[in-house]
């Protein structure tokens, strides 16, 4: 924190500053009152402009203060009004206003007459974004990658949630050439049986009045990842 005392005091706080730097700054000769009147002729004498030792804090604020309302003029175009109540999502809206304002500077600077209007730069911003989005997604979904797609060890089945409109299980389940391993598997964690749900929910759509009740089991299927009770529904499941 430093304090800076020129027409008026000035209180600037700074994470980049000690406080103790200085630099040698042309300053012009403030207007004269009762407090500073001997402190204008021990510095400025009969000069309009001296040179004098000015903290690099308030010289930087002073050099880069356009600067900095500039940018702060321009995040408050096409900003979204969002209201948040998780700590991390204005802290990403405001890195996000951040890079589109320097991208947008950015392309300014490179393209000079052929660069676009800020709106026209925010759509196509908005729109590359959103295709690599649909990139990214598009390969997740096919592999369901959590690592680099060509690590074999990142892929794993799909899960897939049942519902009225898909009452269908995955055809994964039929394959034992690419999933051998079709074994029953101890876990720490209970979960709804896969094959109960499925019945459940077939008996739902049919209009059953009594519906069986979902057991929760802690075992799952090594290659399929779902839970299913030992007897009968682990055999039931993987049979065409």
């Amino acid at each position: 924190m430093a304090r800076w005392v020129d027409n008026n005091v000035v209180t600037m706080v700074s994470t980049v500053h000690t406080g103790s730097e200085t630099v040698v700054a042309h300053k012009r000769r403030p207007r004269k009152n009762k407090f500073n009147a001997q402190n204008l002729r021990r510095v400025w004498g009969d000069q309009f402009i001296a040179p004098i030792q000015v903290p690099r804090v308030i010289n930087d604020y002073n050099y880069w203060m356009k600067g900095v309302d500039l940018a702060d003029q321009l995040i408050a175009y096409y900003r979204p009004e969002v209201r948040c109540r998780r700590t991390w999502t204005p802290l990403m809206l405001h890195c996000f206003n951040g890079y589109r304002i320097n991208s947008d500077t950015a392309q300014k600077t490179h393209l000079g007459a052929e660069s676009v209007n800020h709106k026209r730069f925010l759509c196509l911003w908005i729109d590359t974004l959103v295709q690599r989005a649909n990139r990214i997604h598009g390969a997740r979904t096919r592999y369901n990658m959590t690592a680099h797609p060509l690590d074999s060890t990142s892929i794993k089945p799909i899960k897939r949630r049942l519902s009225r409109k898909r009452l269908q299980l995955p055809s994964e389940r039929l394959s034992p050439c690419t999933n051998p391993t079709h074994v029953p598997t101890p876990c720490t964690r209970q979960g709804k049986c896969r094959y109960c749900s499925y019945k459940r929910m077939c008996m739902k759509k049919e209009g059953a009045t009594t519906l069986p009740k979902v057991s929760k089991p802690k075992f799952i299927c090594h290659s399929c990842k779902v839970h299913l009770c030992l007897h009968p529904c682990f055999e039931l499941y993987h049979k065409p």
